[in-house]
């Protein structure tokens, strides 16, 4: 009998000998999508093929640190994940709860964490760790390590102490002592974003008679807390030169302004306690050109994300908003069909559902109450107590969602929503159209309000424009998005008595 040992690896760690073009001679969404493209052929399916190109012909031993084979497998896998937490944030909210105050090394030994959970959590731990070396040293030299590593120990069982003993002499880091700080970190950073903009390019910059292809970014971030975290901001440039990510320190704020290199801004962080776990501008956000095209990093007054003097903000996860839902509703719909009935129903959005997204307003939590239109049932109020007497400006927050595959708008062209704002004459019902306003703070009016109680209501009809679920173009029959009611925010503000 004849036994023949073949290397096992059917490609490199980079999945494909062959790389996409550089940014430059290609678009960026369109790399984005050719890695989608391969994750998703590779790991998708009943059976998946992935394991025949990620290198398990060597094992890592170590018996400080738990699973660490799983962690330097995940370790050389070039898949940028990030997006996907930012356009389905549930895939890492569990996580992130978890690690807010616990350890990877607790959850070895927590018996509430499943076996599931720990698996996300050990993946996830390992994107943290990798973005925190990248930005020290550079994706093509942690990676680059890697494969070398893994080329000269093929089918070898090592221990980690020689793994950090070669990066020691690579790059004189102590990766050894990192790895204890970070397997025992029971903390996770808070990083809050405002005024973040895109804008356009001057014309010259894109060329002559056609749109640019680049656009301008910036926003300010600040760390309230003690422990440093890191962001993420893909295809940006400062002063010409490519930068992927900014370490910012405890108690930090910086107004940071880029380049980009296509026309959007995602910034994103691989484990904090932002739901979602950064901001993602669209091409439907980009603003004129502003006359500057300044980069860099710079000092930042973190007072901007401070509640102003005057103003009163009564966000959807306060004591002062509540959901109004018919009386029976439930009851008769249990009735009728049975639990399912009723879980189809907050599937359709035929009753108020939690949604997150980077586009609803919040600090460290960004969501909000969405619901489908309906006949003015359903309402959401917030309450506040007005200190003092006098003229007060009232606004709700026109946030909006992006969701692949859902057929729903918040902010569907030709439609309407109602507010109805109480002040010491009454109600008065405020018809809004959130597609002819921008994102953010929409003014409803100036009210004179007595100290004591103020509301303002928001109920579930919609409409203006023709409900239809498909509509006609060139002969195709295409699916219409259906209105959506967003219950977000209020905020009152004090002009004067």
């Amino acid at each position: 009998m004849r036994i023949i040992f073949m290397q096992e690896r059917m490609a490199s760690a980079f999945y494909f000998e062959s790389t996409p073009p550089p940014v430059e001679e290609w678009d960026f969404v369109a790399m984005n999508n050719f890695k989608g493209d391969i994750a998703m052929i590779f790991k998708s399916g009943k059976y998946k093929i992935a394991p025949m190109f990620v290198g398990n012909t060597f094992f890592m031993s170590s018996e400080e640190f738990p699973a660490i084979q799983e962690v330097i497998k995940m370790f050389g896998m070039p898949v940028d994940k990030l997006p996907a937490a930012m356009q389905a944030p549930e895939r890492v909210r569990d996580v992130a709860a978890y690690l807010k105050d616990h350890s990877l090394m607790q959850a070895f030994t927590d018996e509430g964490v499943s076996p599931e959970l720990l698996g996300e959590i050990i993946e996830w731990k390992t994107i943290e760790l990798k973005e925190y070396l990248k930005h020290e040293l550079s994706e093509e030299k942690l990676y680059g390590f890697y494969n070398r590593f893994l080329q000269e120990h093929l089918f070898e069982t090592v221990d980690i102490d020689l793994f950090c003993e070669e990066f020691m002499k690579e790059f004189g880091m102590d990766l050894k002592e990192r790895l204890r700080t970070w397997y025992t970190r029971d903390h996770l950073p808070v990083l809050l974003l405002e005024d973040v903009v895109l804008t356009e390019l001057p014309e010259e910059e894109g060329g002559e008679g056609r749109q640019s292809k680049s656009a301008y970014g910036r926003f300010k971030v600040y760390n309230p807390g003690d422990v440093e975290g890191v962001l993420v901001v893909s295809a940006a440039r400062i002063k010409g030169e490519k930068v992927r990510s900014f370490l910012i320190q405890g108690h930090e704020c910086k107004e940071i302004r880029v380049k980009m290199d296509y026309r959007g801004l995602m910034i994103t962080s691989p484990l904090v306690q932002n739901i979602p776990s950064g901001r993602w501008v669209l091409t439907d956000e980009i603003r004129p050109f502003e006359g500057d095209t300044l980069t860099g990093v710079f000092p930042a007054d973190s007072t901007v994300f401070l509640p102003r003097p005057g103003e009163i903000i009564v966000n959807n996860r306060d004591e002062g908003f509540r959901l109004v839902e018919p009386q029976g509703e439930k009851l008769f719909t249990l009735l009728r069909g049975g639990p399912k009935s009723w879980d189809k129903a907050r599937r359709n959005y035929e009753r108020w559902v939690e949604m997150v997204d980077n586009r609803f307003y919040g600090t460290v939590v960004h969501d909000a109450y969405c619901k489908s239109v309906g006949e003015g049932k359903y309402k959401a109020e917030w309450t506040t107590q007005i200190p003092e007497a006098g003229e007060y400006e009232v606004y709700f927050y026109n946030g909006d969602f992006f969701k692949m595959g859902m057929l729903f708008q918040a902010r569907k062209k030709g439609t309407c929503i109602y507010y109805t704002v109480y002040d010491s004459s009454g109600g008065h019902e405020i018809r809004v159209e959130p597609a002819e306003e921008s994102m953010g703070w929409v003014s409803l009016g100036k009210y004179y309000l007595e100290k004591g109680e103020a509301k303002v209501v928001l109920d579930d009809r919609g409409g203006g424009s023709e409900e239809v679920d498909e509509k006609s173009e060139g002969g195709m029959r295409m699916m219409q998005n259906k209105q959506m009611i967003v219950a977000d925010a209020v905020k009152w503000v004090r002009r004067g008595r």
